[in-house]
């Protein structure tokens, strides 16, 4: 029961990098960023990597773990698990949570297309493992100040993480949100 508790804190912790990934998909059909479609650089990530994606996807890991330091305190839970987990949690420790997922999560997910540039593959084109862990690890590794996972946990994160972001990336596919399923 304990393994069970550790991994539902594992993905609730880690929430706002994943609603994050799947952020800049939903804002491109969102009349509001319509305009913001401008690509960050052509030359080195093409122009599937825009500005609109830059901003909704912290503003999106902001926004959820906002919501997760309020909803925590409604549940009342917060002094249980995140104590548990020796973990400090208010509401600026939420704010630098969500911006830290956010921000480096994206960050590794732009040096993996910078890569995938390097090496001729195209945006559309699947890059097996990789397309799905980048992000993961960019997030991984920036929650170090905050919490670090066990060795179990890593595992857990880095494996079962793009295996649901894959199912999100299909159910986005058949709603036409994307032009493909991965």
């Amino acid at each position: 029961m304990q393994i069970i508790a550790y991994l539902f804190f594992l993905a609730y912790f880690f929430l706002p990098t994943f609603f994050a990934n799947g952020a800049p998909v939903v804002a491109k059909n969102i009349i509001f960023f319509s305009d913001w479609k401008a690509p960050i650089s052509e030359k080195y990530l093409w122009k599937n990597k825009t500005y609109r994606g830059l901003v909704v996807w912290i503003l999106i890991a902001i926004i959820m773990s906002i919501l997760q330091y309020f909803l925590t305190d409604f549940l009342f839970f917060r002094g249980v698990v995140f104590s548990y987990y020796h973990i400090v949690y208010s509401f600026p420790v939420a704010l630098s949570i969500g911006f830290f997922q956010g921000f480096w999560a994206l960050f590794w997910d732009i040096v993996k297309s910078f890569v995938k540039r390097k090496v001729g593959i195209k945006p559309w084109e699947a890059w097996p493992v990789i397309d799905g862990i980048d992000y993961v690890i960019g997030s991984l590794v920036c929650m170090t100040p905050f919490y670090i996972p066990t060795f179990f946990g890593i595992i857990f994160i880095v494996f079962i993480w793009p295996l649901s972001s894959l199912v999100a990336n299909t159910i986005a596919y058949f709603l036409w949100w994307k032009d493909v399923w991965y």
